[in-house]
C-alpha cells in the first residue's frame, strides 16, 4: 500500500479488454462521456467528521502517552531526522508516479504524474477509502489520452498490484520480527485497551461498509484485473516501473516512519517499523475514516509500544510522520490540484 496515504476502492464500471497491451488508446471519434467528479469542496459534515477525527487522535494520543512527558519530547526533537522523513515524504510521490506510469499502457510525463500523486492526497482527505484520489487519477489518465475505461482498468491495476505487494512484503516483515521473539515478550501498558478497541471497531465497520458497496462486482473486477496484470508482466520494463514503484514507495514509508520515531529518542529495529507501518496502513484503509485518520495513528502509536519503544517518543514520532506524510501532502496537494485544474490536466 501506498501509505498512510490510503488505497482506493476501485469504482464503477469495471474494466474492459480493450486494456490489453498494443491496442490503441485513443478515444474513438465522436466519443464522449462524463468524466469522474472530484470531490474538491468541504461539506460541513465532512469538515465535522475530520474534526472529531483529529480532537480524538492529536488531543487523546499525547495524554494516553502522558501529555507531560510527550510535550517534553517533542522539545527535544532532532530535526535532521525529521528533515529525512519529510524527504521520503516526497520520495513516495515520484515513486508512485512511476508505479502508475508502469501500469499504464500509454507513456506519461514523469513531473506531470508525479504532481498528479500529490493531489491525490488532498482528494482523499475529502473521502474514506481514497475515492478522491481514484477520481483524480481516472481524469488526469483521461486527459492524457486514455479512454474512460482503459483510465479504469488503469487505476484498478495500480491498486491491485498494490495490495498484492502489500500482503507480500507484511508476511515477509512479520515472518522477520517473528525471529526475535520481540512481540512474544511485550505487552501494552495498562490504558490502552480503549486504543485497541478503537482500532477494532473502527476497522470492522469499514469492512463492513465496503462489504455492502462492493462485494457485486469484486468477482468481476478481481479477473479482468488478474488478466491484466499478466499482461503486464510479460512486458519488463512496465513490470519493473509497477513493481518497483510500489516497493519503492513502502520502503519510503516505512524509512519516514522510522526516522520520525527517531528523531524524537525512540529505537525500533526496522523489521519493527516494517510491520507496524504495513499494519497500519492496511488498518488504515479499510477505515471509514478519510486516510485512516485517527485509526492509522493508533494502530502505529500501538505497534510500537508493543515492540518496546516507550510510549513519549512513540506518540511524538507517529504525530510528526503523520504531519511530514498526510497533513503537509494534503495542504500541498491543493495547489497541485488547482495547478493541474488550470492546464487542463484534470
Amino acid at each position: 500500500m501506498s501509505s498512510t496515504r490510503a488505497k482506493p476502492d476501485v469504482p464503477h464500471p469495471t474494466f474492459r479488454d480493450r486494456h490489453e497491451a498494443g491496442q490503441p488508446m485513443t478515444a474513438s471519434p465522436g466519443h464522449h462521456h462524463r468524466d469522474p467528479d472530484i470531490p474538491v469542496r468541504f461539506h460541513w459534515h465532512t469538515i465535522a467528521w475530520i474534526a472529531a477525527t483529529v480532537v480524538a487522535t492529536y488531543i487523546l494520543l499525547p495524554q494516553i502517552g502522558q501529555l507531560g512527558q510527550t510535550i517534553r519530547t517533542l522539545g527535544d526533537a532532532q530535526w535532521q531526522w525529521l528533515a529525512g522523513a519529510l524527504a521520503m515524504s516526497a520520495m513516495t510521490y515520484a515513486t508512485a508516479a512511476l508505479a502508475v506510469k508502469g501500469a499504464s499502457p500509454r507513456p506519461l510525463p514523469f513531473a506531470r504524474t508525479m504532481n498528479a500523486q500529490l493531489a491525490t492526497s488532498f482528494a482523499n482527505l475529502l473521502m474514506p477509502y481514497g475515492v478522491g484520489g481514484t477520481a483524480v487519477n481516472e481524469r488526469y489518465l483521461e486527459r492524457c489520452g486514455l479512454t474512460r475505461a482503459t483510465a479504469v482498468a488503469t487505476v484498478a491495476l495500480t491498486v491491485t498490484a498494490g495490495v498484492m505487494l502489500h500482503l507480500i512484503e507484511l508476511a515477509c516483515a512479520g515472518v522477520w520480527l517473528g525471529r526475535t521473539r520481540l512481540l512474544l515478550t511485550a505487552a501494552l501498558p495498562s490504558g490502552w485497551t480503549l486504543l485497541i478497541g478503537f482500532v477494532a471497531v473502527m476497522t470492522a465497520l469499514g469492512v463492513a461498509v465496503v462489504l455492502m458497496l462492493r462485494r457485486p462486482a469484486w468477482l468481476t473486477e478481481i479477473r479482468t484485473t488478474l488478466g491484466a496484470m499478466a499482461g503486464i508482466l510479460r512486458q519488463p520494463s512496465r513490470a519493473a516501473m509497477l513493481i518497483g514503484g510500489q516497493v519503492g514507495t513502502n520502503i519510503a514509508y516505512i524509512a519516514a516512519l522510522g526516522f520520525s520515531v527517531h528523531a524524537f529518542g525512540g529505537h525500533a529495529s526496522v523489521a519493527l517499523v516494517a510491520v507496524v507501518f504495513l499494519g497500519g496502513a492496511a488498518l488504515g484503509a479499510a477505515s471509514p475514516t478519510p486516510s485512516g485518520l485517527g485509526v492509522v495513528e493508533a494502530a502505529l502509536v500501538t505497534g510500537l509500544i508493543v515492540g518496546g519503544v516507550p510510549s513519549a517518543p512513540a506518540v511524538a514520532g507517529v504525530l510528526a510522520y503523520r504531519l511530514a506524510t498526510f497533513w503537509i501532502p494534503a495542504a500541498a496537494g491543493s495547489i497541485s490540484l488547482k495547478s493541474l485544474q488550470h492546464q487542463r490536466s484534470l
